[in-house]
């Protein structure tokens, strides 16, 4: 079984936790140990599946998850995988991240639940990133953001993508849903979520940071075709530019590619 350095281990029949020590109690305290809720949520959220958000009885929340499958394999296994590298690489991921001074949701736990026939079921729990939205809400515009505190959001994004790359970092799950962002001021505090190396054969297919990028670039060419959404093209030149910086050739070359791939889309 694999561990996690600092983390506590716990275990109840054939599930076995692993929890961040500062929060160990609080999550015994809400079920997280056996696998079954002991207090109600206060709020469910809608991801791959449902989340439930639960209050901490030393304070704080937090998002317990239940890891799910999508796609084909979802109607052939539901939510049963054959191994748990991945998962235990988001949560090494995410603290190495977060030593690296980067803005990485915090992860406080994971179980394994073994079943009969030896496949694995997966929870993890996070911090809360407390008042923020997803960077998909801006684009509805259900966020009342102005145009010219649209685009200050987009370039602090594409700064914090820079920074995240730079440290040597690719997000295996890139798209407008795992980038949360809150108000400080008349400025933005970005933090990334879930940053699934998702099977690091994912990552290794992206190659660079440029085509982790272009993977944050198809959600959003996706919401664009179901009409959820549609940016200027100066909105888009202000995220290119937040992340090349004063490289106009570099914002060239991701322009025409993107165009290409967004008539493709």
């Amino acid at each position: 079984m694999k561990h996690i350095d600092g983390f506590l281990l716990r275990r109840h029949g054939a599930r076995t936790s692993y929890l961040h020590p500062e929060v160990a109690e609080g999550l015994e305290a809400i079920g997280f140990v056996r696998g079954e809720h002991s207090v109600a949520p206060i709020q469910h959220l809608s991801g791959r599946g449902e989340h439930s958000v639960f209050d901490l009885p030393a304070g704080g929340r937090v998002l317990w998850k239940h890891c799910g499958r999508g796609g084909v394999m979802e109607s052939l296994l539901g939510d049963r995988h054959f191994g748990v590298e991945r998962f235990f690489s988001e949560v090494g991921s995410a603290i190495e991240a977060r030593e690296a001074g980067l803005s990485v949701a915090e992860p406080l736990g994971i179980a394994v639940e073994t079943t009969a026939t030896g496949m694995k079921r997966v929870e993890m729990v996070c911090r809360m990133v407390e008042g923020a939205l997803d960077l998909g809400d801006a684009l509805r515009g259900e966020a009342s953001l102005s145009p010219t505190e649209r685009r200050v959001l987009l370039r602090t994004v594409a700064g914090e993508l820079r920074r995240f790359h730079g440290s040597g970092f690719l997000h295996g799950d890139l798209n407008v849903k795992n980038v949360l962002w809150q108000r400080e001021g008349s400025e933005f505090r970005v933090t990334l979520i879930d940053p699934d190396p998702g099977a690091w054969a994912v990552v290794r297919q992206l190659r660079s940071p440029r085509e982790n990028l272009m993977r944050l670039f198809r959600s959003y060419v996706k919401g664009e075709a179901k009409g959820h959404w549609r940016l200027s093209s100066g909105d888009l030149l202000a995220f290119l530019f937040g992340y090349y910086r004063d490289d106009p050739i570099a914002v060239r070359d991701f322009w025409s590619r993107g165009h290409k791939k967004r008539q493709r889309w």
